[in-house]
Order: C-alpha cells, then sequence, then structure tokens
C-alpha cells in the first residue's frame, strides 16, 4: 500500500527537481514580490528554500539507511526487526522504482529535444518510441555525380531509437 501510494508522488517531484533552481531564479526575477517573500521566509525559519525543497528527494535515500540501522539494533526474530526489513524491502523497491521513472522520463524529455530540432521529423514524436542512443559518426559519402564513387568524410550525429535510425547532419547555414 505505501509504495503504491508514494510512488506517483515521489516520481512526479524527482522528475521535476532538476528544474528546481531555474524555477527559484525565474519566479524571484519575473514574479514582483516573490523574492521579497522568499527571502523572508528564509530568514524566518533560518532554512533556504532550495534546501527545503531538496529534503523529499534526500529522505528517499535517508530513510533505508535509517531502516538498516534500526534492523541491526533489534534482536533477531522481534516483531520490531520483522517491521524495519519489511519496511527496508519496500523503500528499497519504492527507490528503485522512482529512478526508473525518472531515468524514462528523462530519457523522454531528451528525445522530444533531439527530435523537435531536428527539421522535418518531429513527426517521430511518441509516446512508446525511445532514444537509446547517440553519437557522432564520421562517414564517407557518395559524391553527388555518382553513387557508386564515394568522396568526402562527414561528421554526422546518429539517433538510435527503438524503432527508427536517425542519421542528422548540420545545416550548411551553422544553424542547428
Amino acid at each position: 500500500w505505501l509504495i503504491a501510494c508514494l510512488l506517483p508522488r515521489y516520481s512526479a517531484y524527482c522528475c521535476n527537481y532538476p528544474h528546481v533552481a531555474e524555477a527559484l531564479i525565474t519566479a524571484r526575477e519575473e514574479w514582483g514580490g516573490v523574492s521579497d517573500l522568499i527571502d523572508e521566509a528564509e530568514a524566518t525559519r533560518g532554512v533556504a528554500l532550495q534546501a527545503l525543497l531538496f529534503r523529499p528527494v534526500q529522505r528517499l535515500c535517508l530513510y533505508p539507511l535509517l531502516l538498516q540501522k534500526m534492523t541491526r539494533s533489534s534482536t533477531e526474530g522481534s516483531p520490531m526487526r520483522e517491521a524495519c526489513e519489511k519496511a527496508f524491502a519496500a523503500l528499497q523497491s519504492l527507490n528503485s522504482e522512482v529512478n526508473e521513472t525518472v531515468r524514462q522520463m528523462e530519457a523522454r524529455l531528451r528525445m522530444t529535444e533531439v527530435l523537435m530540432h531536428v527539421d522535418g521529423v518531429d513527426h517521430l514524436i511518441e509516446a512508446n518510441r525511445q532514444l537509446h542512443l547517440e553519437a557522432l559518426v564520421d562517414m564517407k559519402c557518395p559524391t553527388s555525380s555518382a553513387l557508386t564513387s564515394w568522396g568526402v568524410r562527414r561528421s554526422y550525429k546518429w539517433y538510435v531509437l527503438s524503432d527508427y535510425l536517425l542519421i542528422c547532419r548540420p545545416r550548411r547555414t551553422g544553424e542547428g
């Protein structure tokens, strides 16, 4: 029950946490009075807002360590030890699920970013498509005069998707 309840919340929070610093800067710069409000709250509490926002992420790592210590300090076969072991296993599972969800979300965002910046392939954005690998590859290309003669060596960016290979080169103008 604990994992089913917490997983969606922790996963969403951890997926979005890398954007916290940028969001706080934007809020301070663009929304009048927010900077003063944050400064006042931080002075009152004695803790930076960004540090408070990091605590849920940090707890995912700290709680299993706490439960591990509690398990080691309790007697073998006691109800306390069994409860700690069950809670530890549940938190380990939660951590694994959250990490996998964050990894998948980062991969989806990277794939979307890539496909939005390559001309003519935005139709390739699909929910089940994944970016597996991107690499810079030097290739010899056929000359324009004949497809049988190979000539110029150029660098290409390869994107290996789950069901597609996208080979790109920079525009001749140097923009993208």
